[in-house]
């Protein structure tokens, strides 16, 4: 079996089209079940890759060793 190093940090500033790719399922469940609309009537583009990244990278959400991805609970 490949050993599958985890992304440290994803790429914001341009497209990637591996990382992209990685992130495929993220898309299609965002689409599935809370698409971005506008004005009720054109679905649009949906920004849950950008906003999953982001949250990534800011280390709300982690690679355990599980290799199960969980979210952090962020402490007030």
């Amino acid at each position: 079996m490949e050993d599958i190093k985890p992304i440290d940090k994803f790429t914001l500033d341009k497209y990637v089209k591996e990382e992209d790719d990685l992130l495929e399922y993220v898309k299609q469940v965002a689409m599935e079940f809370c698409p971005d609309v506008y004005e009720g009537t054109y679905i649009l583009e949906t920004q849950a890759l950008d906003i999953f990244k982001n949250r990534y990278n800011q280390k709300f959400i982690t690679n355990k060793q599980t290799g199960i991805l969980k979210m952090k609970i962020k402490s007030k």
